[in-house]
């Protein structure tokens, strides 16, 4: 199977040794996706945040030849759950 790695421009670069997602075969993984913008300031704002890494995350899904619709999981990492309904 071949495994192929993808670096998605206009995203942040990665601080550690890994790539914005990797395709093996017809399965996609997106890994270190955050909510903050490409000048790495970070909206106050729950929701600005999300939808910011939701952007970023569809970027890196298409890029490597994947859609939205076809996600299986999302693991997301909150500093304030009280603000968990709001996404």
């Amino acid at each position: 199977m071949t495994i192929e790695r993808f670096m998605v421009d206009g995203q942040l670069t990665p601080v550690s040794h890994y790539c914005h997602s990797v395709r093996a075969g017809n399965l996609v993984w997106v890994s270190g996706v955050v909510g903050m913008r490409a000048d790495g300031s970070i909206p106050v704002d729950t929701v600005a945040q999300f939808d910011i890494a939701m952007d970023a995350m569809d970027a890196c899904l298409r890029e490597a030849g994947g859609k939205p619709e076809h996600v299986v999981k999302v693991q997301v990492f909150m500093t304030d759950i009280s603000e968990r309904a709001a996404i």
